[in-house]
Protein backbone atom coordinates (compact mmCIF):
# COMPACT_ATOMS: atom_id res chain seq x y z
CA UNK A 1 0.00 0.00 0.00
CA UNK A 2 1.02 3.36 -1.13
CA UNK A 3 2.16 5.82 1.84
CA UNK A 4 0.85 9.16 1.16
CA UNK A 5 3.26 12.05 2.52
CA UNK A 6 1.69 15.43 3.77
CA UNK A 7 2.57 18.54 1.15
CA UNK A 8 3.73 21.11 3.98
CA UNK A 9 4.51 24.88 2.97
CA UNK A 10 6.67 26.94 4.65
CA UNK A 11 6.77 29.15 6.63
CA UNK A 12 3.85 27.63 8.60
CA UNK A 13 0.68 29.55 9.91
CA UNK A 14 -1.56 28.69 12.42
CA UNK A 15 -3.93 26.85 10.30
CA UNK A 16 -1.11 25.18 9.01
CA UNK A 17 0.22 23.78 12.08
CA UNK A 18 -2.90 23.07 14.01
CA UNK A 19 -3.50 20.60 10.91
CA UNK A 20 -0.42 19.22 11.85
CA UNK A 21 -0.33 18.62 15.06
CA UNK A 22 -3.95 17.33 14.53
CA UNK A 23 -2.66 14.82 12.10
CA UNK A 24 0.85 13.92 14.41
CA UNK A 25 2.26 14.95 11.10
CA UNK A 26 5.82 15.89 12.56
CA UNK A 27 8.06 13.54 10.40
CA UNK A 28 6.75 15.27 7.41
CA UNK A 29 6.94 18.57 8.79
CA UNK A 30 10.84 17.70 9.62
CA UNK A 31 11.46 16.45 6.66
CA UNK A 32 10.09 19.76 4.48
CA UNK A 33 12.37 21.90 7.01
CA UNK A 34 15.00 19.79 6.12
CA UNK A 35 15.19 20.32 2.44
CA UNK A 36 14.40 23.85 2.65
CA UNK A 37 17.88 23.96 5.00
CA UNK A 38 18.88 22.15 2.05
CA UNK A 39 17.77 24.54 -0.58
CA UNK A 40 19.28 27.39 1.17
CA UNK A 41 23.37 26.27 0.87
CA UNK A 42 25.54 28.41 1.89
CA UNK A 43 23.38 31.32 1.95
CA UNK A 44 23.33 34.18 4.89
CA UNK A 45 20.27 32.92 7.44
CA UNK A 46 17.14 34.61 6.77
CA UNK A 47 14.62 35.20 9.53
CA UNK A 48 12.95 32.67 7.86
CA UNK A 49 15.31 30.17 8.25
CA UNK A 50 15.57 31.21 11.51
CA UNK A 51 12.14 30.23 12.12
CA UNK A 52 12.81 26.95 11.02
CA UNK A 53 15.37 26.20 13.29
CA UNK A 54 13.04 26.50 15.79
CA UNK A 55 10.23 24.75 13.90
CA UNK A 56 12.87 21.73 13.58
CA UNK A 57 14.02 21.40 17.04
CA UNK A 58 11.21 22.04 18.79
CA UNK A 59 9.30 18.76 16.26
CA UNK A 60 12.65 16.81 17.54
CA UNK A 61 12.08 17.56 21.32
CA UNK A 62 8.18 16.07 20.81
CA UNK A 63 9.48 13.12 19.13
CA UNK A 64 12.40 12.85 22.11
CA UNK A 65 15.02 12.85 19.41
CA UNK A 66 17.36 14.55 21.82
CA UNK A 67 20.18 14.09 19.46
CA UNK A 68 18.89 15.70 16.50
CA UNK A 69 17.68 18.74 18.29
CA UNK A 70 21.15 19.23 19.74
CA UNK A 71 23.04 18.82 16.08
CA UNK A 72 20.07 21.50 15.01
CA UNK A 73 21.48 23.95 18.28
CA UNK A 74 25.29 22.97 16.60
CA UNK A 75 24.19 24.24 12.89
CA UNK A 76 22.78 27.91 13.99
CA UNK A 77 26.02 30.47 13.59
CA UNK A 78 26.45 32.34 16.64
CA UNK A 79 25.83 35.46 14.67
CA UNK A 80 21.97 33.78 14.90
CA UNK A 81 22.27 32.69 18.49
CA UNK A 82 23.23 36.27 19.65
CA UNK A 83 19.88 38.03 18.59
CA UNK A 84 18.21 35.12 21.03
CA UNK A 85 15.78 33.73 18.45
CA UNK A 86 12.96 31.16 19.62
CA UNK A 87 15.53 28.15 19.10
CA UNK A 88 17.46 29.70 22.00
CA UNK A 89 15.07 29.19 25.10
CA UNK A 90 13.86 26.03 23.13
CA UNK A 91 17.34 24.53 23.25
CA UNK A 92 17.23 25.46 27.02
CA UNK A 93 14.28 23.23 27.03
CA UNK A 94 16.52 20.50 25.44
CA UNK A 95 19.51 20.51 27.91
CA UNK A 96 17.04 19.74 31.01
CA UNK A 97 15.52 17.25 29.03
CA UNK A 98 19.17 15.53 28.18
CA UNK A 99 19.86 16.22 32.20
CA UNK A 100 16.58 14.55 32.85
CA UNK A 101 15.72 17.24 35.03
CA UNK A 102 11.95 17.13 34.67
CA UNK A 103 11.03 19.88 37.10
CA UNK A 104 13.26 22.24 35.14
CA UNK A 105 11.94 21.33 31.79
CA UNK A 106 8.26 22.58 33.07
CA UNK A 107 9.73 26.35 34.15
CA UNK A 108 11.83 26.68 30.93
CA UNK A 109 8.49 25.81 28.70
CA UNK A 110 6.77 28.51 30.76
CA UNK A 111 9.77 30.91 31.10
CA UNK A 112 9.15 31.90 27.54
CA UNK A 113 6.25 34.31 25.61
CA UNK A 114 6.38 31.61 22.85
CA UNK A 115 5.57 33.03 18.83
CA UNK A 116 1.84 31.95 18.48
CA UNK A 117 2.76 29.13 16.05
CA UNK A 118 5.89 28.03 18.22
CA UNK A 119 3.55 27.87 21.22
CA UNK A 120 1.14 25.55 19.74
CA UNK A 121 3.78 22.92 19.45
CA UNK A 122 5.07 23.62 22.98
CA UNK A 123 1.84 22.83 24.11
CA UNK A 124 2.20 19.29 22.49
CA UNK A 125 5.64 19.01 23.73
CA UNK A 126 4.21 19.50 27.48
CA UNK A 127 1.91 16.62 26.85
CA UNK A 128 3.93 14.28 25.48
CA UNK A 129 6.46 14.30 28.24
CA UNK A 130 3.21 14.14 31.21
CA UNK A 131 1.87 11.18 29.13
CA UNK A 132 5.32 9.36 29.18
CA UNK A 133 5.61 9.85 32.86
CA UNK A 134 1.96 8.69 33.68
CA UNK A 135 2.56 5.89 31.33
CA UNK A 136 6.06 4.76 33.17
CA UNK A 137 3.86 5.36 36.49
CA UNK A 138 1.42 3.31 35.65
CA UNK A 139 3.06 0.58 34.44
CA UNK A 140 5.82 0.17 37.04
CA UNK A 141 4.63 1.53 40.50
CA UNK A 142 1.90 0.96 42.87
CA UNK A 143 1.66 4.00 44.66
CA UNK A 144 3.42 7.40 44.31
CA UNK A 145 2.79 10.87 46.94
CA UNK A 146 0.61 13.54 45.31
CA UNK A 147 3.50 16.16 45.86
CA UNK A 148 5.70 13.77 44.11
CA UNK A 149 3.56 13.50 41.03
CA UNK A 150 3.08 17.11 40.26
CA UNK A 151 6.23 17.55 40.21
CA UNK A 152 6.57 14.96 37.72
CA UNK A 153 3.03 16.35 35.74
CA UNK A 154 4.86 20.36 35.78
CA UNK A 155 0.92 20.79 37.55
CA UNK A 156 0.02 21.71 41.25
CA UNK A 157 -1.70 19.01 43.52
CA UNK A 158 -5.17 20.11 42.80
CA UNK A 159 -4.89 19.42 39.01
CA UNK A 160 -2.62 16.23 39.63
CA UNK A 161 -5.68 14.99 41.76
CA UNK A 162 -7.99 15.55 38.57
CA UNK A 163 -5.49 13.92 36.06
CA UNK A 164 -5.54 10.69 38.19
CA UNK A 165 -9.18 10.60 38.62
CA UNK A 166 -9.40 11.18 34.69
CA UNK A 167 -7.40 8.33 34.23
CA UNK A 168 -8.77 5.81 36.82
CA UNK A 169 -6.05 6.19 39.33
CA UNK A 170 -7.28 5.97 43.10
CA UNK A 171 -6.12 8.46 45.99
CA UNK A 172 -6.12 8.00 49.31
CA UNK A 173 -4.74 11.27 51.46
CA UNK A 174 -1.68 12.12 49.73
CA UNK A 175 -1.09 8.79 47.71
CA UNK A 176 -1.98 8.37 44.37
CA UNK A 177 -2.69 4.42 43.43
CA UNK A 178 -1.92 4.44 39.41
CA UNK A 179 -3.76 1.85 37.61
CA UNK A 180 -2.13 -1.07 36.11
CA UNK A 181 -1.89 -0.41 32.30
CA UNK A 182 -0.19 -2.49 29.95
CA UNK A 183 2.57 -0.72 27.77
CA UNK A 184 0.71 -0.06 24.24
CA UNK A 185 -2.13 1.48 26.84
CA UNK A 186 -3.15 5.22 26.46
CA UNK A 187 -2.90 7.35 29.23
CA UNK A 188 -5.94 10.17 28.22
CA UNK A 189 -3.69 13.74 28.88
CA UNK A 190 -3.32 15.21 25.94
CA UNK A 191 -3.37 15.41 22.38
CA UNK A 192 0.44 13.62 21.70
CA UNK A 193 2.72 10.80 23.12
CA UNK A 194 5.91 9.78 22.59
CA UNK A 195 7.91 6.80 22.93
CA UNK A 196 11.16 6.38 24.73
CA UNK A 197 10.64 6.70 28.59
CA UNK A 198 14.04 6.12 29.67
CA UNK A 199 14.66 10.11 30.49
CA UNK A 200 11.49 9.71 33.06
CA UNK A 201 12.88 6.28 34.16
CA UNK A 202 15.69 8.05 35.16
CA UNK A 203 13.88 11.23 36.78
CA UNK A 204 12.13 8.28 39.08
CA UNK A 205 15.08 6.63 40.30
CA UNK A 206 16.97 9.61 41.11
CA UNK A 207 18.29 8.48 44.80
CA UNK A 208 16.46 10.84 47.62
CA UNK A 209 14.15 12.67 44.77
CA UNK A 210 10.77 10.35 45.16
CA UNK A 211 10.01 7.75 47.43
CA UNK A 212 7.30 5.36 45.47
CA UNK A 213 6.75 1.60 46.10
CA UNK A 214 7.70 -0.88 42.75
CA UNK A 215 4.29 -2.65 41.60
CA UNK A 216 4.69 -6.57 42.70
CA UNK A 217 5.84 -9.16 40.46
Amino acid sequence: METKTNTINLPLNNKSAKAIIEQQAFEDLAEAVRLAEMKRGDAPPTAEQTGNWALLMVVYLIQNKLNEAKFVWMRVPDSVKANKPEVVPLWEVGKSLWQKNFEKVYKDVDATTWSPTIALFMRVLRSSIQSRAADLVSRAYTSIKIDHCAVLFGVDQEQCKTLATNNGWTIEGDIIHPKQTTQSSKIRLGPAAVEGLANVVSFLERPGMYTVQPAKE
